[in-house]
């Protein structure tokens, strides 16, 4: 296998599913985790306003089509799904696939003055959780038995150079019947981001329910004014189980931080759990002249 071919893996689904309930020990698929090890810490920055929505059990995926259509989108970030496939002269439609592909950005790097400053939207927080947690969680909210049509993997983003990226895709045998590798396929971007060191949870509803009003929900909210969002409701009070560290940021003035504390802590929100930034330490430097 090369390098690329690790990146996308052709065909395939994921393993069990755990189903519904607070069991963070779920039973995994080792197939669910691309590049990404199990224990592996993420991050996420994000405004006071998602933490709320967070702790009130609602977790918001979108997709990838919104950040293309958005004025200064990237068109290279959902490539499978805008690749142009023929068969007998008759084009596939790989939109329709894209249109069921959700996503929710992490990143590995654990302290970030850029971080802040793009997702923390002026008061933010940044949290921490493992890759299964955050995987459990997700799967957690699918009633076992009754939703298995939605599929979530989690992944560490591969950044590549254009060049190499429009070769892989435009390889025959990625298309069996249909489109494949939905999940991996987003797990891809092109080297301009690589300082993002991102990592990407992916849901992949094979039923469309964004679309398809008729189609049971199970825990997973559309909003038609809004078709480019997934919300999985994972249950209020269940996000402060899988998340491990809140910080506050660094930035803010000391009444501030107080401010936003205090409104961490109304959410019921483990004050155990909140802890100083490191970004901007006084620095501690002693030298001794003999």
């Amino acid at each position: 296998m090369t390098e690329i071919d690790q990146v996308i893996e052709h065909g395939g689904c994921p393993g069990a599913f755990g189903g519904a309930g607070n069991d963070m020990s779920m039973h995994l698929s080792q197939a669910d985790f691309v590049r990404i090890q199990k224990d592996t810490p993420i991050y996420r920055y994000m405004g006071l306003e998602e933490f709320h929505c967070l702790m009130n059990g609602s977790l918001r995926l979108t997709c990838p089509f919104k950040w293309v259509e958005a004025d200064g989108g990237d068109r290279w970030e959902n490539v499978l799904f805008q690749t142009k496939i023929y068969r007998d002269e008759k084009q596939i439609d790989t939109e329709t696939d894209g249109r069921k592909t959700y996503v929710h950005c992490w990143t590995h790097v654990p302290e970030s003055d850029a971080m802040w400053r793009l997702y923390g939207n002026d008061y933010g927080v940044k949290i921490r959780t493992t890759a299964e947690k955050l995987l459990a969680a997700a799967n957690n909210a699918i009633p076992l038995g009754k939703n298995l049509s939605i599929l979530f993997k989690i992944g560490k983003v591969a950044y590549l150079p254009e060049k190499q990226i429009k070769a892989f895709f435009s390889e025959k045998h990625r298309v069996v019947d249909n489109i494949r590798c939905h999940h991996e396929s987003m797990m891809i971007k092109r080297d301009f981001y690589t300082h993002e060191n991102e990592v990407r949870l992916v849901a992949y509803d094979f039923d469309d329910r964004n679309r398809l009003a008729e189609k049971e929900r199970h825990n997973l909210k559309f909003s038609p004014e809004e078709p480019n969002h997934l919300d999985i409701q994972i249950g209020a009070g269940t996000a402060g189980e899988w998340i491990d560290e809140l910080v506050i940021d660094p930035r803010l003035s000391d009444f501030w931080k107080r401010v936003v504390r205090d409104l961490v802590l109304k959410t019921k929100f483990d004050e155990n759990r909140i802890k100083e930034s490191s970004l901007l330490p006084k620095p501690e430097i002693v030298i001794r002249l003999e």
